[in-house]
């Protein structure tokens, strides 16, 4: 009974010994470096370095916990090995709004050990209104739309590139949520537009931890409302001349 213990014993600490060897033998948890916050159409590059690799390991790369795939439009670097450390660089060179997500570097052969980093996109949303059109002495609401993180601040800029602020004839709207972003919204009462406003104003979205600033355009156009009065005078006018 004695030997049968010591046996089995023997043979449970061998198990264990094997199994710390083995899950020894795995490299440590990788290092990710890369811009978690970029701006729409730039490049996005995140690097994943692990220690303690061959020369036969390699890593696969996931958004979202899905494995990426070559239609995704991204570039991932051939695995580079050098003195038992892997690089691999994953790189989309023109980001979109949707590439915001979870990026996740992923050992095949040690699928848990593994690494991730968020990266969320900053810019505006394509589908958003860019042109306004209004008749002098209405109303004018002209807004942006920004996806990713708020701003942290929304300002606008008139057709001449000056910073306008919240005073006549303006009012710059303080940022709300919408169903895609965030909304800035610049208004102007009726009373004073005029068709001298038309022209492309911008909107622009700044961020302290990012000098980069996101902009867009929105178009107004002010259609010249002519008094009645100046068309009978012009009728008349070409009366005479007959």
């Amino acid at each position: 009974y004695l030997r049968t213990r010591m046996t089995i014993i023997l043979a449970t600490l061998l198990l264990g010994a094997f199994v710390s060897i083995t899950e020894a033998g795995g490299p440590a948890i990788p290092v990710m470096t890369g811009g978690e916050r970029v701006k729409k159409g730039s490049e996005l590059k995140i690097t994943c370095k692990y220690d303690d690799m061959s020369d036969d390991d390699d890593v696969k790369w996931q958004k979202d916990d899905v494995d990426f795939t070559a239609e995704q439009n991204a570039l991932v670097s051939e695995p580079v090995v050098d003195d038992n450390k892997l690089k691999e660089e994953f790189v989309k060179p023109k980001t979109e709004l949707s590439d915001s997500g979870t990026y996740t570097c992923v050992h095949i052969s040690y699928p848990s050990i593994k690494k991730s980093l968020t990266v969320t996109v900053r810019g505006l949303v394509d589908s958003h209104i860019a042109k306004v059109e209004v008749n002098e002495s209405k109303a004018a609401s002209l807004s942006c739309e920004f996806a990713g993180d708020a701003p942290e601040a929304i300002s606008w800029k008139d057709p001449k590139g000056n910073d306008i602020a919240t005073k006549s004839p303006y009012t710059v709207v303080e940022s709300t949520k919408s169903d895609n972003g965030w909304t800035g919204k610049l208004e102007i009462a009726a009373a004073n537009v005029t068709e001298g406003m038309s022209g492309k104003y911008t909107c622009v979205g700044t961020w302290s931890d990012d000098p980069k600033l996101v902009e867009g355009t929105v178009e107004l156009k002010v259609n010249s409302s002519v008094p009645m009065t100046s068309y009978l005078f012009l009728v008349l006018a070409l009366l005479l001349t007959i």
